[in-house]
């Protein structure tokens, strides 16, 4: 999975709603030099982020999550675990005032990564890995042609965030047990968002995170975060 540049997102967003970077620029009271630099550099504020968004009339995920997209060949399995290690979603997440928020803006950029392979079922091998090595897990949450079978989620579903699916599409990809896992064990073994200390404070009660932080503290002890490095070192 490679990580596209901002300005190459912002170039197709704008040419989406028919303005010019140097118009962009303006609408947001920077000089054009001025923004491509940023972009350039990928130094961009997240508060410059929110009037390009306005500008542009989308959402920042919707800018954040296009950065991401599968080009590798079949049989390539991935980790999914940008969404950790990109701290873009750390300095968004501060965005959102509870706890609750940040972890479904997390949800939202996880499950889009997962979702983005686009032929699952024909030349790309739908093979994401599980993160971690432990003695009761699989090498795979997905494996083309195994029964981990990829979720049928429909195209104009996936594509959306996560948090703005039916409950009809949530309810089945919950079913994926070890997909659920890969995103919360990863979220627990980076402590993202303190969320260890709100949980073991009582100050969380949601079902959903009290299942999966119940079955991490039984199987921590046993599992090793891969070197996801080895699939996608971060940047490349």
């Amino acid at each position: 999975m490679s990580k596209i540049r901002l300005e190459e997102i912002l170039k197709e967003k704008c040419k989406e709603s028919g303005i010019s970077i140097q118009e962009l620029a303006n609408k947001i009271g920077m000089s054009y030099s001025g923004l491509y630099s940023t972009l350039k550099n990928d130094t961009l504020k997240v508060s410059t982020l929110e009037s390009i968004a306005e500008v542009l009339k989308v959402s920042i995920l919707d800018i954040i999550i296009s950065r991401y997209q599968v080009n590798d060949g079949p049989n390539f399995g991935w980790t999914c675990d940008n969404f950790i290690r990109d701290p873009q979603n750390s300095i968004v997440a501060k965005r959102f005032s509870t706890v609750s928020e940040k972890l479904d803006y997390y949800k939202d950029v996880f499950f889009t990564e997962v979702f983005s392979i686009d032929d699952y079922d024909t030349q790309m091998a739908a093979e994401m890995v599980y993160p971690f090595k432990h003695p009761d897990r699989p090498k795979y949450v997905f494996k083309k042609d195994n029964k981990l079978k990829f979720p049928d989620i429909p195209l104009n579903i996936r594509w959306l965030p996560y948090s703005k699916w039916p409950e009809i599409f949530k309810k089945e990809v919950r079913s994926f047990e070890y997909l659920f896992e890969s995103f919360y064990f990863l979220i627990f073994n980076h402590n993202k968002l303190h969320i260890i200390d709100y949980l073991n404070e009582g100050l969380i009660i949601d079902s959903e995170v009290l299942t999966y932080y119940n079955k991490w503290l039984l199987l921590k002890d046993k599992s090793v975060l891969l070197n996801t490095s080895q699939y996608y070192p971060y940047g490349e």
